[in-house]
């Protein structure tokens, strides 16, 4: 029996580089909780986060290797995929941490924000951050759930920005006789 070749579409390279992605989002995301105990590890956060547009563009390169149309449009609807489902694998452990391993992390990041936002203007007053804190104060404590959801939407959106530029320099120009 011989069996048929079947090419993936853009969805399903999407979600199979984009696990790989959000796996390594994971990775940075506990390296950034250490980080707060270790300050050490902070460089390695650094060098993680300057890692995330060097792992996408080398999972866009073998896309694009993968598939025989090489347009703008394409290109740049598997980047916003491919950081959808990165962020979402990545939200689901994110969220996990936050309702279940460690339910007052939040509330400890506000407090500490509004703590340093305070010796802010302490030190050197003014307006700005008067209003800053105030609104800190109003807007409250995010749930677990909240905080997901916009981490995915910033990192899809920010993917997106990113997989546009990657989009243009990718593509095939148009005279391009594919040997």
């Amino acid at each position: 029996m011989a069996e048929e070749f079947r090419l993936k579409n853009i969805t399903q390279y999407a979600m199979e580089y984009g696990t790989y992605l959000g796996l390594f989002f994971i990775a940075k995301f506990i390296v950034g909780i250490l980080s707060l105990r270790l300050p050490f590890l902070g460089i390695f956060m650094v060098l993680m986060l300057i890692a995330i547009p060097v792992i996408a563009y080398y999972q866009t390169r073998r896309f694009c290797d993968a598939v025989q149309q090489r347009t703008v449009a394409r290109i740049w609807l598997f980047g916003i995929y491919l950081f959808f489902f990165a962020a979402l694998l990545s939200g689901a452990a994110e969220y996990v941490y936050y309702r279940y391993i460690n339910p007052d992390f939040l509330y400890q990041q506000q407090h500490m924000l509004e703590d340093m936002l305070n010796v802010m203007y302490e030190q050197k007053g003014g307006a700005l951050f008067d209003e800053m804190r105030s609104t800190l104060a109003a807007s409250g404590v995010q749930s677990p759930i909240e905080a997901v959801f916009s981490g995915i939407w910033g990192t899809v959106f920010f993917g997106s920005i990113y997989s546009l530029v990657l989009a243009v320099f990718m593509r095939r120009p148009q005279g391009y006789i594919q040997k």
